[in-house]
């Protein structure tokens, strides 16, 4: 709600921590920096060290702020370079959610969970928009007439099975998920290799 306002004063507020790193850190080096302090800041979250967690989260939201920002300076602004900066947003985003979890009981467990899944609609309801967009000027070239979803290792089918499976044996679910997230992610790697190519 507050992005638009905001958005013009925190470019003047960073503007001189933009000029000090355009030129000599990359756009990608800054996305990946703030990756790792993100994800270590959720494990200080984690293990209840609160302050430094803080820091390093509030550290993983400067660097985001400024990414963009480096790039349009350095004349390197791509595609892929705003696709890395969103998936390394998520990461981060789901990282610390499940952080602030830890050590709590179920009551906390299922406020992340539900949390996770409102951020999970979220990102689906604005990335269909656009995509359903770009689909409609791609029509009258004879684009498709439906979202393309690149192809994955775990899909559709896979998901119906594997959810039926861990419906009926509660005694595997632990296994079951591990499997069916680490076939998740490796899907996942294929699509950003995928973006890398054509974005």
């Amino acid at each position: 709600m507050l992005d638009s306002v905001l958005r013009k004063p925190k470019d003047r507020l960073l503007h001189p921590i933009t000029l000090a790193l355009a030129g000599r850190v990359s756009a990608t080096g800054i996305t990946l920096t703030g990756l790792v302090i993100g994800v270590l800041a959720a494990v200080l979250i984690a293990f209840d060290i609160r302050v430094a967690g803080l820091v390093l989260w509030l550290l993983n939201r400067l660097l985001d702020g400024v990414d963009g920002a480096v790039s349009r300076l350095d004349g390197t602004q791509s595609d892929f370079g705003g696709y890395l900066d969103l998936m390394c947003d998520v990461v981060v985003y789901a990282a610390v959610a499940i952080s602030l979890a830890v050590g709590g009981g179920i009551e906390t467990w299922v406020a992340a969970a539900i949390m996770l899944a409102a951020f999970y609609i979220n990102i689906t309801s604005w990335s269909l928009i656009s995509a359903i967009t770009e689909k409609r000027r791609a029509e009258a070239a004879g684009g498709p007439t439906t979202v393309k979803i690149h192809r994955g290792l775990f899909e559709g089918t896979e998901t119906i099975v594997v959810y039926s499976l861990l419906i009926l044996l509660p005694g595997a679910r632990f296994t079951l998920m591990l499997a069916a997230s680490a076939a998740v992610f490796f899907s996942i790697g294929e699509r950003i290799l995928l973006a890398r190519r054509v974005l």
